[in-house]
Order: C-alpha cells, then sequence, then structure tokens
C-alpha cells in the first residue's frame, strides 16, 4: 500500500514537473516567436520607408529624363524645318542637358545587412530585395555617374554656341544664339543631341522598369506586413 502511495506521489511530481517543462518551452518559444515578429515588423516597415523614398526618386529623375527627350526631338525638329530661333528652341537647350541623377536611400540594406534582429521570414522576398540594393540599384547609379561626367563635358563646349548659357532648366533667360544658321548643321552638336536624345530614352525606359519592380516590392512588403 506504501509503494502504491508512493508511486502515485512520484507521478504526481513527475507530472507536475514535465508539465512545467513543457509550459517553460512553450512560453519561451511564445516569446522567441512574438519577439521575431515584432523585429519583422520593424524590418519590413523599414524596407517599406527606404522603397517609398526611392519610388520619390526615381518619379522626380524620369520627368527630368523624359522632358530632355522632348527638348532633343523639339531642338532637332527645329533645326531639320529650319523653324528659327524661338523662345521654345531656347528653352529646350535648357532642358536638353538633363541627366538621371539618383540619390538612393540604402537604408533598408544597411539595415538587413548589418541589423543583428533584422528579419523577413519570406526568404524569396528578401533575396529580391538584397538583390536590388546589391545589384540593380548600383549599377543604375554607376551607369547614371558616367553619363553625368559625359554630359558636363558637353556642357563646357556650349559658349562655341550659345552666349551666356543658362544651366538652370526652365529658364531660358540670359541665352543668345551665336548664329542659328552655323547652329542647326554643326555636327559636333547635332552629335551629342542624338547621342543624348538615345540615351533619355534609353534612361527613360530603365527607370521606368526599375519604377514598376520597386511598386512591386512595395506591394509584397505591405503584404508580409498585413500578414503579420
Amino acid at each position: 500500500m506504501k509503494l502504491k502511495s508512493n508511486w502515485t506521489i512520484f507521478l504526481v511530481v513527475t507530472s507536475s514537473f514535465v508539465a512545467g517543462v513543457i509550459f517553460t518551452l512553450l512560453f519561451t518559444e511564445y516569446q522567441s516567436e512574438r519577439e521575431n515578429k515584432k523585429s519583422e515588423i520593424k524590418t519590413l516597415n523599414e524596407v517599406i520607408r527606404g522603397l517609398s523614398n526611392l519610388k520619390e526618386e526615381i518619379i522626380v529623375n524620369l520627368e527630368d529624363e523624359i522632358d530632355a527627350k522632348s527638348a532633343c526631338e523639339y531642338i532637332l525638329k527645329n533645326f531639320e524645318n529650319t523653324v528659327g530661333e524661338t523662345d521654345s528652341l531656347k528653352l529646350s537647350l535648357t532642358l536638353a542637358w538633363v541627366y538621371t541623377h539618383l540619390q538612393p536611400d540604402y537604408g533598408p540594406i544597411e539595415y538587413l545587412t548589418r541589423a543583428p534582429e533584422a528579419i523577413i521570414s519570406n526568404e524569396g522576398l528578401r533575396f529580391e530585395i538584397l538583390d536590388f540594393y546589391r545589384l540593380g540599384l548600383p549599377a543604375t547609379v554607376s551607369e547614371s555617374k558616367i553619363r553625368q561626367e559625359y554630359i558636363e563635358k558637353v556642357k563646357m563646349l556650349m559658349p562655341k554656341w550659345f552666349k551666356s548659357f543658362n544651366t538652370n532648366t526652365y529658364n531660358y533667360e540670359g541665352i543668345e544664339i551665336i548664329n542659328y544658321e552655323k547652329l542647326r548643321v554643326d555636327n559636333e552638336l547635332l552629335f551629342h543631341l542624338k547621342t543624348q536624345l538615345i540615351e533619355t530614352k534609353r534612361y527613360s525606359y530603365e527607370l521606368k522598369n526599375m519604377l514598376n519592380h520597386v511598386n512591386k516590392l512595395i506591394e509584397r512588403s505591405e503584404r508580409e506586413l498585413k500578414n503579420l
């Protein structure tokens, strides 16, 4: 009888101990999942913030590229049809030499690679964000810097064609074309205008694709955030 009583006490104590261990493990797991969820929410918010800033940056640059493209087309058409020295021509001469000047917010990738608590449970989304910030975006920024150097050199030639060339876009005041007839057949100027036109078309296309990609990354990040 005593042996049975001791066995009962042992089972009760053992069961209580096991239940306590299981509860502790479950509570620890719950706390860990809760902390991970908080970290993931913070990470996704940081990603969405950075991508939203980049989106605005892309939109501004895309508008500039489109304006430059239209300006190049107008100048070349004006020259081809000998329209003459118009205000539209002078304005176009200031807008034509714009180039993409992306200044991205690299906050998301810095956070994802440096913050110990940075978590995105969706590995596909995490990889796509890292790939974009490590490869796609830096490549465009690097190309735009090369183009910037080229156009700044072209601008140094402006005094050959215009007096008081005004680099302030949307303002043609102060520009005086030295000789319209010579200008419209100047092969050097025409070469740079046609080169710029090609580049504005290319960068407009590239920026549109980048904008679409950023929008998709924002949408996917927002969905992940909503699921949490």
